[in-house]
This record gives C-alpha cells, structure tokens and sequence, in this order.
C-alpha cells in the first residue's frame, strides 16, 4: 500500500518538477529560478489533496468526524493551491502586477510541504484502519 501510494501519489505530483530537473540539466542557460519554479510547487500540492480526497472516497471509514475532517482540509488546501495558480497566471498575463515571486515560491513551497505531511498523516491513518 505504500508503493501504491508513493508512486501514484508522490511521484506523480513530481513529474513537472522531474521533466523541468531534466530541461536545467540539459540546457546551459538555465539558471535555478527555474528549477525550483512555483507553478511545480502548486500542482504537487493539488495532486496530494486530490489523491486525499480520492482515498478517502473510496475506503468505509467509521469515524465519519475525522473523514470530513480530512476531506475538508484537502479541498481547504485545493482552494489555496487554486488562488496561487490563479494569481501566478495572471502575473503572466500581466507583468506590470506586482508580485514578490521570492516570497510567493517561499509560501508555495511551504504550503507544498505542509500538505505532504498533512497526506502522510492521511495515509498513516488508513494504513492502520485496514
């Protein structure tokens, strides 16, 4: 069950930052701003949560309190993903906004973690209930 869950989970929500790893290893110009670029933070994020949800629909669980809880939390953390999608797209549609992309992939890259453990805990929490 935990290989299930890091492949089709982990490595999945990695697969933007893993094709963009592969483009700055192979092309001289590419500077670390882009490898570590926002928008690969934000749809890690989205994919854990939806994979949270997905579990969680598909397992009989008893304790329908910590369920919602759960399910509530990831869609609470697919609205904040959303919104930073949306405010980085607009910033690409309008340079002249401004925008501290510093502090944004500081906040994308702790939200990001932040839901890695919060999906860890979800799946720590169905592993035992099985």
């Amino acid at each position: 069950m935990k290989s299930r869950w890091l492949l089709y989970t982990i490595v999945v929500g990695l697969i933007p930052f893993g094709v963009r790893s592969l483009i700055y290893l192979l092309f001289k110009d590419s500077t670390v701003d882009y490898l570590f670029n926002n928008i690969d933070f934000i749809v890690f994020g989205l994919v854990l949560s939806l994979a949270n949800i997905n579990e969680l629909e598909d397992r009989t669980i008893y304790n329908f309190r910590w369920k919602m809880r759960a399910r509530g939390g990831s869609i609470v953390l697919i609205c904040f993903f959303t919104t930073l999608l949306t405010i980085l797209l607009l910033h690409e549609l309008n340079n002249q906004l401004t925008l501290d992309i510093g502090r944004l992939k500081y906040v994308t890259l702790s939200m990001s973690a932040i839901t890695l453990l919060f999906s860890y805990s979800i799946y720590f929490r169905l592993k035992r209930l099985a």
